[in-house]
């Protein structure tokens, strides 16, 4: 089995006000965290970490979003 994880709609209009250089860092610090169980790739400054830890939530609370399959 393959770890497989959706971005529904709910999620990605919450992250549409960022640029697309910090959707990509946060989605990178996902998978680094979540799909991959690795060492994050990027240095989060503390703003981003904020960001992050809200899109993480949404994503894992999110019905729409597939984490296993």
């Amino acid at each position: 089995m393959k770890n497989v994880f959706v971005i529904s709609s709910n999620v990605r209009n919450r992250m549409k006000n960022l640029s697309h250089e910090e959707q990509q860092v946060i989605i990178d610090t996902f998978i680094s965290d979540e799909v991959n169980k690795s060492p994050r790739t990027h240095v989060l400054s503390p703003v981003m970490e904020l960001y992050y830890t809200m899109i993480h939530d949404y994503i894992m609370r999110d019905p729409m979003c597939i984490t296993t399959c």
